[in-house]
């Protein structure tokens, strides 16, 4: 299916009903620490939607999925998506996991620095868990990936666009349909760190969508505030320095 704007302009108007149907979340982090998200619908921006190895979505972002979509969206062509996808595979290649979430090894990123790069620690949850699924991933390392692996990821990525640009943003239709995540507070601002749903808010990101209604993850807390990171799980252990993890958070803001 060819690309048109007309797809992007449907989807919008969508969204724009939906500012009278559902709840819209305000600027302000402050009206969140009293909102309950429990079954709730909220519609926010792209741009304040983050994941946590590659953070920023929208226009102004750099991010790899996020771009992959949008050579087809360009191109509609598989094959130039797939090259795309291995140059940005080919691109990251970090050595711990401060190199994954900073782009350096810098002392002062202790213990970042002796953890494998897809392991997955944020200082506000009680796990350290290894990431799985990524593309470029061997074992808990990186390495060269097959065209096979990249062929499966593309069509994934291209299928989403497609049903993105055909269907639009159907959360309802599905079982887990929803874009999901949690809250992530700053003074008075926030960001929504997506946990289910990343293919789908990069093609939509890649579509020119703006804003996207989603739901909070049913296994986290809604909110995490950096108000109250001396609480925070690896603060209390002494496993992260709360330096450390308020640069942890900060890199989904800065």
């Amino acid at each position: 299916m060819k690309y048109t704007p007309s797809v992007v302009q449907r989807t919008a108007s969508y969204a724009a009903r939906l500012l009278q149907a559902r709840d819209v979340l305000p600027a302000a982090s402050s009206n969140l620490r009293t909102a309950n998200f429990k079954r709730a619908d909220v519609l926010i921006d792209v741009s304040r939607m983050a994941g946590y190895l590659f953070p920023k979505f929208g226009p102004q972002a750099h991010n790899p999925l996020q771009r992959v979509c949008e050579t087809y969206v360009r191109s509609h062509s598989s094959a130039a998506t797939i090259s795309h996808l291995v140059d940005e595979i080919a691109k990251f290649r970090p050595n711990c996991l401060a190199e994954s979430l900073f782009g350096t090894n810098d002392a002062t990123l202790y213990p970042l620095t002796e953890l494998e790069p897809l392991v997955r620690l944020e200082p506000w949850t009680n796990s350290v868990r290894t990431l799985s699924g990524y593309l470029g991933q061997r074992k808990h390392t990186f390495g060269a990936v097959s065209l096979e692996l990249a062929e499966r990821e593309a069509r994934r990525l291209c299928g989403t666009v497609d049903s993105a640009q055909q269907f639009g943003y159907r959360p309802e239709a599905f079982k887990r349909g929803f874009i999901r995540g949690y809250f992530l507070l700053r003074n008075d601002d926030y960001r929504f760190i997506v946990t289910d749903g990343m293919h789908r808010l990069a093609a939509l990101a890649a579509l020119g969508v703006d804003q996207v209604r989603i739901r909070t993850s049913e296994t986290v807390p809604a909110i995490v505030d950096c108000a109250s990171a001396g609480e925070w799980p690896h603060v209390r252990s002494g496993f992260c320095s709360l330096d450390l993890s308020l640069r942890m958070a900060g890199r989904y803001f800065d």
